[in-house]
Formats: C-alpha cells, structure tokens, sequence
C-alpha cells in the first residue's frame, strides 16, 4: 500500500505541475498556440495517470477503507459542486 501511495503523489505532483504549466504557460512562457494545446494534452493525459494510480490505491484498501474513502470523496465532490 505503502508505494501505491507514493505512486499516487507521484502522478499528483506531476498532474499539479502539468497544470500550472498550462495555465501560466501561455502568459509567462510563450505566444504559441500549438504550444498551448500540447500542454494541454500532456495535462490530459498526466490527469488520467493520476486517476489510474488512485483506482489502484483504491484495490489496496479494505471494505471499511473503501466506504470512508467513498463517502469523504462524496461530500468533497458535493461541496466543490455547490460552493
């Protein structure tokens, strides 16, 4: 469990980093709009590897773990809908 959850900050760390580059890219860095796009798509796809180490981080937990998991990403998902 221990380095599936150091995979997963891994790909979190490098979702985050992905992200910044393709918001601030565009203002700080460059006037290409290929550029933009290919940072996008790295993002994209950096995202989905973030998704994949948490469905695998999921398959380590126990039923207890899972339900709590479950639920505290419910109520986070609702919060961030409404406010």
């Amino acid at each position: 469990m221990k380095s599936t959850l150091k995979n997963l900050a891994a790909w979190t760390m490098a979702w985050l980093l992905s992200t910044a580059i393709a918001t601030f890219g565009p203002i700080a860095l460059w006037d290409n709009i290929g550029l933009s796009i290919l940072a996008i798509i790295i993002n994209l796809l950096v995202g989905i590897g973030m998704i994949r180490a948490n469905v695998s981080l999921f398959a380590t937990y126990d039923e207890l773990q899972k339900e709590i998991h479950l639920k505290a990403t419910g109520i986070t998902l609702g919060l961030s809908l409404v406010l």
